[in-house]
């Protein structure tokens, strides 16, 4: 699983409609335990058991990380377009 996923992992091709998922430098075999405490990634999109020193890091962790992407692109669009 990506240890370090985040927005700019995430490229979209306006031309061809298609989506890359890119620069990820760390992975490990899942589930692992959290022997850091903090993870590596942009705060603004990790899960509270990336910031836990002993949990358990597995598939939830990388769909906690992309809802919050889509999150946070969403909550900018509507900024931007309210203005």
């Amino acid at each position: 699983m990506a240890v370090d996923f985040y927005d700019e992992s995430i490229l979209y091709d306006f031309t061809n409609h298609e989506t890359r998922i890119c620069d990820i430098d760390y992975y490990q075999k899942k589930p692992f335990r959290n022997n850091m405490g903090r993870l590596w990634g942009s705060s603004r999109f990790m899960s509270p058991e990336e910031f836990k020193l002993g949990a358990d890091i597995d598939s939830r962790t990388n769909v906690y990380n992309m809802g919050a992407i889509i999150y946070g692109c969403h909550y900018i669009w509507i900024i931007r377009w309210r203005a």
